[in-house]
């Protein structure tokens, strides 16, 4: 009785969710004959196929197994946490490696799908995960209702067509994606009232000011376009005015996650100067970049939320496991490593220079 039962509401759960037989079975890696002697109750699923079956179609009962909807919740949550971890210290392969086991036992959580797709997208030797990625990325798509996953899945899949030199298709999957305007962010500025409105217009803020920021940095250094036609001293100035909106909505110096793109900045700002042949503001902006990157990784390395105090932003938490990287190691030595160009060779023998440079080895 209890083999006719089993089979009898995988099969129900499987027409509630949509699933075809071999759907459901190429999530649980067994052939589609498979799945269907278990719903007509000739045999049985294996023990251990049975928590992904049961996640697959996301029960709260034990009709299939006896799993508890609570330590399920918690499960994922541990797996949401440790990703965020990885994501912060720049572990591509290991997050992905991470998402690979969730999915194992989570065969139809799209957000470990896209966190997955993510993940591979930023590993070393890309070509041969693209596949994958789409694969992924297109699941995504055709299944997943929730916008959030499909919206991330739309910016994962469109940027490897891009690199892939296929132009036109990640145009059409970019194009997907809704406009500014037509955002949840906008929206909810108008319709949520007190405390809850005021740390919602203080995310926009930073968001918004955060994301022109970078825009900004694009454009100065775009090789593909006006970059290319851009002299050394307007990229100063763009990078000086990313920069200046960040210390507007941060006018207290109480920068936090904004560390991260300071250092950034104040880099390529020294490149600049250098390329111009002024080593004197090149070592000073190195010496400002030294400080915010610093500064990023001990925020990083106290991992504890921190809250910013300017007017703008007030109240607004940063958190340290928010804070994303796509290398492995500290700020500081990113910038030692960064230090090797051959653009700073004009300042190799300042006696500034070499203390900067060992200190950055040091860290």
């Amino acid at each position: 009785m209890v083999r006719l039962n089993i089979g009898s509401n995988i099969k129900k759960l499987r027409k509630r969710n949509n699933i075809t037989q071999e759907r459901l079975a190429e999530y649980l890696g067994v052939t589609y004959q498979t799945v269907s002697k278990w719903e007509n109750g000739t045999s049985l699923p294996g023990i251990s196929l049975l928590p992904s079956i049961a996640n697959i179609f996301d029960i709260s009962i034990d009709e299939l197994y006896d799993i508890d909807k609570h330590t399920n919740d918690e499960k994922i949550s541990s797996y949401e946490a440790e990703y965020k971890a990885l994501c912060a210290k720049g572990d591509n392969q290991g997050r992905a490696e991470l998402m690979r086991r969730a999915l194992a036992e989570y065969p139809r959580n799209y957000k470990f799908m896209d966190n997955l797709a993510r993940s591979l997208y930023r590993c070393d030797n890309i070509d041969l995960y693209s596949t994958e990625i789409i694969m992924l990325c297109d699941r995504i798509l055709e299944e997943c209702k929730t916008d959030s996953i499909r919206f991330s899945a739309l910016q994962t899949i469109a940027r490897i067509y891009n690199d892939m030199g296929q132009h036109k298709t990640a145009l059409k999957y970019a194009y997907e994606m809704p406009s500014i305007t037509s955002s949840r962010e906008f929206f909810l500025s108008e319709i949520l009232t007190g405390a809850e409105r005021a740390e919602h217009l203080r995310k926009n803020i930073f968001f918004l000011a955060y994301n022109a920021g970078k825009m900004i940095t694009y454009l100065a250094s775009d090789s593909r376009g006006i970059g290319k036609q851009l002299s050394c001293e307007d990229k100063i100035r763009m990078y000086n005015a990313a920069n200046t909106i960040y210390e507007t909505i941060a006018d207290d110096g109480n920068h936090l996650v904004l560390n991260g793109k300071f250092y950034w900045h104040y880099r390529w700002i020294a490149e600049n100067y250098c390329l111009i042949g002024d080593t004197d503001k090149a070592m000073k902006n190195l010496l400002l970049a030294e400080k915010a990157a610093a500064e990023t990784d001990d925020f990083i390395r106290m991992n504890k939320e921190r809250y910013y105090t300017s007017l703008l932003l007030s109240k607004l938490k940063a958190d340290p496991q928010g804070v994303l990287k796509h290398w492995q190691g500290s700020h500081c030595h990113k910038l030692y490593m960064q230090l090797q160009d051959k653009c700073f060779d004009t300042m190799r023998d300042m006696p500034e220079f070499k203390e900067l440079e060992q200190r950055l080895k040091d860290e």
